[in-house]
C-alpha cells in the first residue's frame, strides 16, 4: 500500500502543474473511441454480458453495464499500484469516470 500512496502523491504533483490536462486527454480519448468502437454504453453492455456468462457477479446479481466503469477503474488502479506509474492509466480513469457519470446522469442506473 505504500507504493499506492506514492503513486497517488505523484499524480497530484502532476495535476498541480496542469490540472486539466488529464481531463482534456481523457475527453480526446473518449471521442476517438466513439468513432472507433461506438458508444461506451453499448460496449459496457457487451462486456457485462461476457462477464456474466463467465460466471462473474456483483454480490448476488449479474454484472450490468453500470458496473463496468467501476471495474475498469479498479483495473487501472491495480496497474498503477503494482507497476510503473503511467499517465495513460490516469487518463483512462478520468475517461471511465466521465462515462460512468454520463450513464448515471442519463439512465439513473
Amino acid at each position: 500500500m505504500e507504493h499506492l500512496g506514492k503513486v497517488i502523491r505523484e499524480a497530484f504533483e502532476d495535476l498541480e502543474k496542469e490540472p486539466w490536462s488529464v481531463l482534456k486527454k481523457a475527453q480526446a480519448r473518449v471521442e476517438e473511441n466513439l468513432a472507433t468502437y461506438g458508444t461506451p454504453f453499448s460496449n459496457f453492455l457487451v462486456l457485462a454480458g461476457i462477464l456474466t456468462n463467465l460466471g462473474f457477479k456483483r454480490g448476488d446479481r449479474p454484472v450490468v453495464a453500470g458496473d463496468i466503469p467501476t471495474i475498469m477503474i479498479a483495473l487501472k488502479l491495480a496497474r498503477q499500484a503494482t507497476g510503473e506509474t503511467k499517465l495513460d492509466n490516469w487518463v483512462d480513469i478520468a475517461g471511465y469516470a466521465a462515462c460512468a457519470g454520463a450513464l448515471f446522469d442519463d439512465f439513473s442506473i
